[in-house]
């Protein structure tokens, strides 16, 4: 799944260590200004990011879904 980040998202800024990410979720990759991330613990998911995700979720239709 793929999702454009908004500018009021609640992943926003936020490092991903410190998310409390759904479990059956993997953030694969961020695209920002055309560069991808593989990301790691401290990266951040940024306002116009493009967050590439793999999970077993049906309904995911927004980033901020991804939290518990």
């Amino acid at each position: 799944m793929e999702f454009k980040v908004p500018e009021d998202s609640l992943v926003s800024g936020i490092p991903l260590k410190d998310l409390n990410i759904k479990k059956n979720l993997l953030i694969a990759y961020i695209i920002r200004e055309n560069q991808l991330i593989f990301p790691g613990g401290n990266d951040t998911i940024e306002a116009g990011d493009r967050v590439i995700i793999i999970t077993t979720e049906k309904y995911l239709n927004n980033i901020n879904k991804i939290l518990e």
